[in-house]
C-alpha cells in the first residue's frame, strides 16, 4: 500500500481495513480491477495457507484459479501496474503478430509469473527496472513497454518500437 503506483495505478489492492468477503462468502476479494468488472480474491478455506492460491472471478460468481501462489499473482500484478507508472514507458499499446511475439522471446527473459486467466498477459524483461507486457487476443498480441532507467529503456525501445508497424 506504500508504494501506491505498484498498488493503485490501474487496479487496486485493497485495504486490510476494507477486505469484504465474496458475495457466495467463500472467497477474501483483496485485489479488484479499475472498474471492478473482475476481483480476486482467496478461498476462505485456504486463509491458514502460507502462500495460498489466488482465484479470480467476474461478478464474483464463478472462481477460476488465477495463480497457485500469492507471490506470483503479486509479483504480475506489480509488473502490470508498472507498465503504466515508470518514468520512460512506450505511451500506447502496440499490435503484434506471433513473429513479432518470437523476436520479444529472443531478446528479453520471460519471467516466471502471469495472468493466464484473466486477459492472457506474459511479462518479459532482462533487467528488474523494466517490464514488457505482451497480452494475447483472439488473432494478435498487445504489446506495451517501460522501465526507470532510460539507458535501459532506449536499449529496450531498439528492439520494441519496430514491431507491430
Amino acid at each position: 500500500m506504500k508504494i501506491k503506483e505498484l498498488n493503485n495505478t490501474q487496479d487496486q489492492l485493497i485495504e486490510p481495513q476494507k477486505l469484504k468477503l465474496s458475495k457466495n462468502k467463500d472467497f477474501v476479494i483483496f485485489y479488484v480491477e479499475n472498474q471492478w468488472a473482475c476481483v480476486w480474491g482467496i478461498d476462505k478455506n485456504d486463509l491458514n495457507i502460507d502462500n495460498p492460491p489466488v482465484y479470480m472471478s467476474y461478478e464474483e460468481q464463478e472462481w477460476t484459479k488465477e495463480t497457485n501462489l500469492l507471490t506470483d499473482f503479486l509479483k504480475a500484478m506489480a509488473n502490470l501496474q508498472a507498465v503504466f507508472a515508470l518514468q520512460f514507458c512506450s505511451e500506447e499499446f502496440a499490435c503484434i503478430n506471433i513473429d513479432e511475439l518470437k523476436i520479444i522471446k529472443e531478446n528479453f527473459k520471460k519471467r516466471e509469473f502471469s495472468f493466464s486467466q484473466w486477459i492472457g498477459i506474459e511479462f518479459y524483461g532482462n533487467f528488474e527496472n523494466d517490464v514488457i507486457v505482451v497480452q494475447r487476443n483472439t488473432d494478435y498480441y498487445n504489446l506495451i513497454y517501460a522501465s526507470n532507467n532510460e539507458q535501459q529503456f532506449v536499449e529496450m525501445n531498439k528492439i520494441l518500437n519496430k514491431l507491430g508497424e
